[in-house]
């Protein structure tokens, strides 16, 4: 069974007009030039099964797990963020557990054959809430969103070089089809970060602050996908090395106003590759605090 396509459509370009506002009108014309049709998947596939994929010119499919662990890995991160700072400020009392158990749960989301079955930690809500403001919880939902909308962006940047022709080949060489994962990382990157200052100008906002939960958002979403990764960071036949994509991705985060969101990213890395769970599974080099 899969949702209707219509409503898929009308989720995710909303999901995606939150994201980046000042962008609608291109979000617009995005829609009416490569007409990508968005296909939620129910998780009746294989235990594990985890389904996020471009094809067809114009069709991105994608299931409740891949957005389940899109969602739950933003608050993962910003737990690692929070434990590490803690430890930090008071290093008698340090205390990892939750981390380490919502790391459990991340991936038994990722594992097990319903995914919408396995309880979220405490104090996290079902994808898409949002808890009042002066909830601790508010600040990783809202970060949630950006990390969705990055990989949901990504994508459509696949199916924008299919229809223009500049897609690597199915059978490519692994360089060729390395370099498209990549120009979907910076075009998902820039489409978030690019206009940030004429949201802030249009809501009379600080732009450094909106460039800092921007690039959290993101840096998460790469936070994500080295937890989902955790077998294998190096170069692959089809995507590079985690390290090359923090790395290029750092670089068209825009101006120095990040300095915040490398520092809350090098915090949330360096406790999960300081952790117990981390520790058996080797290692790449984190975020700094000044880059990655």
């Amino acid at each position: 069974m899969t949702s209707s396509p219509a409503d898929a459509n009308n989720e995710v370009h909303f999901l995606l007009q939150g994201v980046a506002p000042e962008r609608n009108d291109e979000l617009i014309g995005l829609w009416q030039t490569y007409a990508p049709q968005f296909q939620l998947l129910e998780d009746d596939g294989p235990a594990g099964e985890f389904v996020l994929e471009a094809g067809l010119y114009r069709l991105v499919r994608f299931n409740h797990r891949v957005m389940r662990v899109f969602w739950l890995g933003a608050f993962v991160a910003w737990e690692g963020y929070v434990s590490l700072h803690k430890q930090v400020v008071d290093p008698d009392n340090a205390d990892f557990s939750r981390f380490k158990n919502m790391i459990d749960t991340f991936n038994r989301v990722v594992t097990e054959k319903d995914p919408t079955a396995v309880p979220l930690p405490t104090g996290v809500p079902e994808p898409g809430g949002f808890p009042p403001l002066s909830d601790p919880m508010r600040g990783p939902a809202e970060l949630a969103v950006f990390c969705v909308g990055w990989a949901l962006l990504h994508e459509l940047k696949h199916i924008q070089h299919q229809q223009e022709g500049t897609a690597a080949p199915y059978n490519a060489d692994p360089v060729a089809l390395r370099a498209e994962e990549l120009s979907c990382d910076e075009y998902a990157t820039k489409f978030i970060m690019d206009r940030v200052n004429d949201y802030a100008k249009n809501q009379n906002s600080c732009a450094d602050l909106i460039h800092s939960k921007r690039a959290i958002g993101i840096y998460f979403a790469l936070f994500t996908i080295t937890l989902l990764s955790k077998d294998g960071w190096a170069d692959t036949a089809s995507h590079p090395a985690m390290q090359q994509r923090i790395d290029a991705i750092r670089k068209n985060m825009g101006p120095d106003s990040v300095t915040m969101a490398d520092a809350i990213a090098h915090a949330a890395f360096a406790a999960f590759f300081t952790s117990a769970t981390a520790a058996s599974q080797g290692r790449v080099s984190t975020p700094s605090r000044r880059g990655v």
